[in-house]
Formats: structure tokens, sequence, C-alpha cells
């Protein structure tokens, strides 16, 4: 827990330098209201503006540079476990979205890919 809390801090530190609007959400910020739950991830809403989803995205990764998420291996033994119980229509449709806001059409493509070929 400790490294989420010193990596949070040091995005809301570049977040506030750059003055990007954010808040805060997910179990980090339950725990703040009395409500703990066991999390490995801290969520945050930023307010984009004045910028492109491009711009603010090289603007991050000068600060935090993009590295390989070894988690991705992963998703094909959860789509094994998983076959038959997933909401894929809803995981496609989030994924459609995040592929758009970050120009990158291969995380739809990749999903698909290990769908169909499981």
């Amino acid at each position: 827990m400790i490294f989420q809390i010193k990596a949070l801090q040091k995005v809301i530190a570049f977040l506030e330098e750059n003055k990007i609007p954010f808040v805060i959400i997910g179990g980090i910020a339950n725990a703040e209201r009395g409500r703990p739950r066991a999390t490995e991830d801290a969520d945050l809403k930023v307010l984009i503006q004045g910028q492109t989803i491009s711009e603010f995205r090289q603007l991050a990764e000068r600060r935090f540079p993009p590295h390989r998420r070894p988690w991705l291996g992963k998703i094909e033994g959860i789509l094994i476990r998983q076959r038959g119980k997933l909401d894929v229509e809803y995981i496609q449709q989030w994924l459609t979205q995040f592929s758009e806001a970050l120009e990158n059409p291969e995380i739809l493509t990749r999903f698909n890919q290990l769908y169909n070929t499981i």
C-alpha cells in the first residue's frame, strides 16, 4: 500500500503542477470517507481542458514514461477461465472508448483476436 500512496502522491504533484483539475475516486476515496476496501490501484478523474487528449498524454508520458505492462499476458488466462461468463459486448464497448481515447486501436483488436482464438 505504501508504494501505491507514493505513486499517487507523484501523480497528484504532476496534476497540480500542470494545473489540471482532478478528483480521487474508488477505493482510496472510500477509505477517506470511512468505508475502507482493499484496492491495489488509485482511481482518478481528470478534467482535460485547453488541450487534446493526445497533448495531455504526451505531457503525462514525459513525466511518467510508458512501460510494458506484465499483466497483459494474464488476460489470456482470464479469458480461458471466464469463457462464457464475460459480458463481451460490455468489454468491447469500454475497450472501444479506451482505444479511441488513447489513439491505439490495437487494444480492441488484440482483445478480439485473443477472445476469438480461445
